[in-house]
C-alpha cells in the first residue's frame, strides 16, 4: 500500500510538473516566434535534436545504470552498487570532457553545415553554443538522478523541474523585454537553470543515498562491460529513434528549405510535449516495475504493466485527441501572427505528428519491460530496419516526386505506428512468457474507448462556436471532462474503479475530519 501511494505521489508531482512545462513551452512559443519570426524559430529544435544525435553515444551506460544500482540496493549489495554508479559517473565526467573540442569545431563551422539566414548566424551559433554546453552539465550530473530512482522518489525531480521550468521562463522574459530581442537568450536561461537543476540532483543524492559515492577505486571494467552489453542496444535504439523522427527538422532544412523546418519545428512543439507526458506517466511506474522484477515474479510483474497501460491511455488519450479536434480554433488563437496558409500547414503538420502517439500513449510501458527484463536486441533491431526505410522513403518522395514537408511527418508516423502495434505487444507478451493475444485485449478495449470519444468531442465541436481563448478553453475543458468520465467507465475494471473511489471518499473524508478539528 505504501508503494502504491508513492506510485501516486510520484504521479501527480510529475503531472503537475508537466502542465507547468507545457504552460511555459506554449507561451515562449508563442512569445519567440513573434518576437523573431518563425524563419529562424526552427534552430532551436535543431540545436536539441543534435544533442540528441550526440548522446547516443552517452546512452549505453546511462540508460542502465537505474536498473542495475536500483536492483543492487534492493538485495542490498551496496559494494555492487557503487562500483555501477561509480564507473557511469567517473565515465560521463571523462566523456565531458573529451567532447568540448569537437563541440566548438562544429558551432564554428555551423553556417557551412546549414542552410541559416545571414543575419541570424552569429545569433544562431551563440543558441547552440549554449545549448551543447547544457549537454555537458547534464551528463556529468545526471547519473546523480540514480538516487530518487532507486529509492521512488520521483516527485522531488518534478519540484525541481517545476522550480527550474518557471525561472527559465521568468528569465527569459526578463531578457526579451529589457534588451532587444534575440534568440540565443533561450540557450542562456536554459543552462542557467540547468546549473540549479544540477545543484539539486547533489542534495538529493546525498540525502537519499549516503552509501553511494563517486570514488575512483570503484571504478570497474567488469561492471562497465555488463552495462554497455545492455547499453549499447539502448544507443543502438537511440540511434534508430533518430532515422525515424529525430533527423525530421534537419532532412526538411537541407532538402527542402529553413521556413519549412521552422513550421515543422512550431507544429510538433505540442505534440512533443503529450509524448513527454505519456512518458513521465509511464516512467511513474518504471522504479516499481524494476523493483518487483528484482523479486523475480513475472506473473505479478505483467498485471503491473497492465494497470501502468491502462493508466497512460486515460492520461494521455484525451490531449490527443482534444488537438486533433480542436486544433482548427487552437492554431489560430495560439499564433496570431503567422498567416492563414501557414497556420493551415502547421496544423496538418501537427495532425500527422499525432497519428502514432493514439497508439503510444497505450504501447509506451511496454517499453519499459525490454529494459527492466534486458531483452532489447530484438526491438532495437526492428526500430533500425523502419529508421533506415523512412530516411530511404523520404529521401525518395522529397527528391524525385516534391512531395515537400508532408512527407517527413507523414511517413515516419506510419512507419512508427504500425511497429507499435504489430510488434511491441506481441514481442512483450513474448518476454513476460503470455498469450500474445494478453495486450492486444487490452489495446482492443483501449481503441474502442478511443472511437467513442472522438465521436463525442466532434458532436461538442459541431454544437459549439470557438471564436476567443476564453470559449476555447470552456469548451475544452467540457470536453475534457466528458472524455475522462468516459474512459474511466470503459478502461479501468470494476475493480480498479471500486479503489480509485475508495481512494477519493477517504482522501475527501480525511479533509473533512482536519477541517473540523480545526
Amino acid at each position: 500500500m505504501e508503494k502504491n501511494k508513492q506510485v501516486l505521489i510520484n504521479m501527480i508531482a510529475q503531472i503537475i510538473s508537466f502542465i507547468v512545462n507545457v504552460g511555459i513551452s506554449f507561451f515562449l512559443t508563442a512569445f519567440i516566434v513573434k518576437n523573431i519570426g518563425k524563419e529562424i524559430f526552427g534552430f532551436w529544435g535543431l540545436a536539441n535534436n543534435f544533442v540528441s544525435y550526440i548522446g547516443v553515444l552517452t546512452i549505453a551506460l546511462n540508460s542502465t545504470v537505474n536498473r542495475f544500482v536500483t536492483i543492487s540496493l534492493h538485495k542490498k549489495d551496496y559494494t555492487s552498487a557503487n562500483k555501477y554508479f561509480s564507473s557511469v559517473a567517473l565515465a560521463n565526467i571523462t566523456l565531458s570532457a573529451i567532447l568540448i573540442i569537437p563541440i566548438l569545431l562544429l558551432v564554428t563551422f555551423l553556417d557551412n553545415m546549414l542552410v541559416i539566414p545571414k543575419e541570424f548566424v552569429i545569433d544562431i551559433k551563440l543558441l547552440w553554443l549554449f545549448i551543447f554546453i547544457n549537454f555537458l552539465v547534464n551528463l556529468g550530473s545526471g547519473v546523480l538522478e540514480v538516487s530518487t530512482f532507486a529509492k521512488n522518489r520521483l516527485d522531488m525531480v518534478a519540484t525541481t523541474t517545476i522550480i527550474s521550468n518557471t525561472t527559465r521562463a521568468l528569465l527569459l522574459i526578463i531578457l526579451f523585454n529589457l534588451l532587444s530581442p534575440h534568440l540565443w537568450y533561450v540557450g542562456l536561461a536554459l543552462l542557467i537553470c540547468t546549473f540549479y537543476t544540477a545543484s539539486a540532483r547533489y542534495r538529493f543524492f546525498k540525502r537519499l543515498t549516503p552509501k553511494l559515492m563517486i570514488k575512483r577505486k570503484y571504478f570497474d571494467w567488469k561492471f562497465m562491460k555488463e552495462m554497455l552489453l545492455i547499453g549499447f542496444w539502448n544507443s543502438f535504439n537511440q540511434l534508430s529513434i533518430i532515422l525515424i523522427t529525430g533527423l525530421n527538422l534537419l532532412i526538411t532544412n537541407l532538402l527542402i528549405g529553413a521556413k519549412d523546418m521552422s513550421l515543422l519545428s512550431v507544429a510538433v512543439t505540442i505534440p512533443t510535449q503529450i509524448q513527454s507526458f505519456v512518458q513521465i506517466v509511464a516512467n511513474t511506474f518504471s522504479p516499481k516495475l524494476t523493483a518487483t522484477y528484482a523479486k523475480g515474479d513475472l506473473s505479478v510483474l505483467a498485471k503491473e504493466v497492465i494497470f501502468s497501460m491502462k493508466v497512460t491511455g486515460y492520461l494521455g488519450s484525451i490531449p490527443i485527441i482534444g488537438l486533433m479536434i480542436f486544433g482548427g480554433d487552437f492554431f489560430p488563437l495560439w499564433l496570431n501572427t503567422v498567416s492563414s496558409a501557414d497556420i493551415t500547414k502547421i496544423q496538418l503538420l501537427s495532425i500527422l505528428t499525432l497519428i502514432p502517439l493514439i497508439g503510444n500513449t497505450f504501447i509506451n510501458p511496454l517499453f519499459n519491460i525490454n529494459t527492466v527484463l534486458a531483452k532489447v536486441k530484438i526491438p532495437v533491431l526492428t526500430n533500425f530496419l523502419i529508421g533506415i526505410l523512412n530516411i530511404v522513403i523520404v529521401y525518395v518522395l522529397i527528391r524525385y516526386f516534391n512531395l515537400g514537408v508532408y512527407t517527413v511527418a507523414g511517413v515516419s508516423a506510419i512507419l512508427v505506428l504500425g511497429r507499435m502495434l504489430l510488434f511491441v505487444p506481441i514481442y512483450s507478451s513474448h518476454i513476460l512468457k503470455l498469450s500474445w493475444l494478453t495486450f492486444y485485449k487490452f489495446l482492443l478495449k483501449g481503441f474502442l474507448s478511443l472511437t467513442i470519444v472522438t465521436f463525442v468531442l466532434l458532436s461538442i465541436k459541431f454544437v459549439t462556436d470557438i471564436n476567443s481563448w476564453e470559449s476555447l478553453a470552456i469548451v475544452c475543458g467540457i470536453a475534457g471532462i466528458v472524455g475522462y468520465f468516459i474512459n474511466f467507465l470503459l478502461i479501468f475494471n470494476r475493480e480498479e474503479k471500486r479503489t480509485v473511489i475508495n481512494v477519493l471518499k477517504r482522501k475527501f473524508k480525511n479533509k473533512n475530519l482536519t477541517r473540523r478539528a480545526e
